[in-house]
């Protein structure tokens, strides 16, 4: 499932981690053994929401720009194949590049001054 991390916005994906004799998730944990706190991090139930809401979008889109499907139908191994692969690579690519800005500082550290690092 997908989680974001509360002290930096980024986007992880977690496993929940449950003690034994136990139904109640204490931890997550990434694919790479990192551990994290429930309180540490929010969980993203909504993200299949949201995924299929800018799929269904792209989706629009293309559909609407004769064009577009015509090209897609010629090059991308018909209308129906070609578009859903068009439709859920805009969907990946806008959402990673949303994930990639979350995870920026809202301002650029501070150069200089008198502040200790």
């Amino acid at each position: 499932m997908k989680a974001k991390i509360k002290s930096t916005g980024k986007i992880i994906e977690v496993e929940p981690v449950y003690p034994i004799n136990s139904n109640k998730c204490v931890y997550f944990i990434e694919a790479n053994g990192t551990m994290w706190e429930t309180d540490s991090i929010e969980l993203l139930e909504h993200f299949r929401k949201e995924r299929l809401a800018v799929a269904t979008a792209a989706l629009q889109g293309i559909l609407a720009n004769d064009r577009l499907v015509n090209l897609v139908d010629r090059y991308n191994g018909g209308i129906e194949k070609g578009v859903v692969k068009l439709a859920v690579s805009i969907t990946d690519k806008l959402l990673d590049e949303i994930d990639k800005s979350s995870a920026k500082p809202l301002c650029p550290a501070k150069k200089g001054g008198n502040d200790a690092d």
